[in-house]
């Protein structure tokens, strides 16, 4: 756990004015990132936002941050120590794109990209940790992982806790044991059929990977890690998510090949590797920036990230005119997308657009509405 000392010597705070909270909102960062609104809290542990919403701000009380570094829940940079006041606690800061929240908080919302992220964090947790409840968890999409609390609460089975996250809003709560689920554990296989019953269109492909398989030979990846979970299984790519800071995107052959004729990936380095009995393409992207598809996102966007996706797509109808965007996969590290339809797109990129800034479960919304004309304009200008 890395240094991270904050010095308070200038904040001088009123009993009433501290609302028990253990950061007053307005304390600076040496970093600059400065703490905004509580957003949620336990005895243990209290969630802010920054004052401008681009990152999520957990403070832990120490003994539950060594519990976590213990588990080898986290990498050792990710806890920082806070000095507050004269009490001490521990940091961890991750982007507001990034899901941060109760576990019985997460809602997917008719996005299967959020449902595996989420399969793939209680894939990664358990390899570490079989047996220690996730009730009261923290579900930390960032590090690939759920931060148990260690509560008394009664326990809830994994598959439980899966299907809450799947439940529409009138649908009741599970709170069924492990006991009431035969173990109550959560499969690719299980977490499939149950998305499938909730109205999820599961795509029947095969993936090349399974959670537990690690993986040595991949550029960028650390040797060691391991597959957690798919994130996307279409006919042309499929996403998986893995224990290090790293996607991996497996393209398929021929679609690699039409991408890699055109000018969107002629100067990137794809490794070619056999997987399945054929040859595929593949690349290492980091966790923090976005990969999705347009018609399946997940990223929780805001003003920059919302003009990086406008400059992606007319970057991309520059380079294939008549390509279909509304399913390409956004590559936010390469600041591009990826059609898999290169020929019957209507090039109606403002209407794109809206539909990203406006629709779908994780969209900005409103919020942008005062830049939303310009966001539109970048996505359609010739420059």
């Amino acid at each position: 756990m890395s240094d991270f000392i904050v010095d308070e010597s200038r904040f001088l705070l009123d009993d009433d004015e501290y609302d028990s909270s253990f950061v007053p909102a307005g304390l600076t960062l040496p970093d600059g990132i400065i703490f905004g609104e509580k957003l949620d809290d336990a005895p243990q542990w209290q969630l802010y936002s920054s004052a401008d919403r681009r990152f999520d701000l957990l403070v832990v009380k120490p003994e539950l941050a060594q519990k976590w570094d213990d588990a080898s829940l986290l990498p050792p940079e990710a806890l920082m120590p806070l000095e507050v006041g004269g009490a001490e606690y521990y940091l961890l800061i991750t982007p507001s794109s990034h899901a941060l929240k109760r576990v019985t908080q997460v809602r997917f919302q008719g996005s299967q990209r959020a449902a595996w992220a989420f399969f793939s964090a209680m894939m990664r947790t358990r390899a570490q940790d079989t047996e220690t409840s996730l009730r009261d968890a923290l579900y930390c999409e960032l590090f690939n992982v759920m931060l148990p609390c260690y509560s008394l609460v009664p326990k809830v089975a994994d598959r439980a806790l899966a299907l809450n996250a799947m439940r529409g809003r009138n649908d009741p709560e599970n709170l069924s044991s492990p006991d009431e689920m035969q173990g109550g554990g959560v499969s690719f296989s299980s977490f499939s059929s149950d998305l499938r019953a909730h109205g999820y269109e599961v795509a029947g492909v095969q993936p090349y990977f399974e959670p537990g398989e690690i993986i040595e030979d991949f550029t960028g990846i650390k040797k060691g890690s391991m597959v957690t979970g798919p994130l996307a299984l279409r006919p042309q790519y499929q996403i998986f998510d893995t224990s290090s800071s790293s996607y991996i995107l497996i393209l398929e052959k021929l679609w690699a090949e039409a991408l890699l004729s055109t000018s969107l990936l002629n100067m990137i380095s794809l490794n070619s590797i056999p997987l399945g009995g054929h040859l595929v393409y593949a690349l290492t992207l980091p966790r923090r920036k976005a990969l999705e598809a347009l018609d399946d996102r997940h990223y929780a966007q805001d003003m920059r990230s919302l003009f990086e996706v406008a400059q992606a797509v007319r970057r991309t109808r520059a380079a294939v005119p008549k390509a279909d965007l509304k399913n390409a996969l956004w590559v936010q590290d390469l600041g591009i997308l990826l059609p898999v339809e290169f020929t019957s797109g209507s090039g109606d990129d403002r209407s794109l657009i809206t539909e990203v800034l406006s629709g779908g479960p994780f969209a900005a919304g409103p919020m942008l509405d005062d830049v939303a004309s310009d966001i539109r304009l970048v996505a359609v200008s010739a420059g």
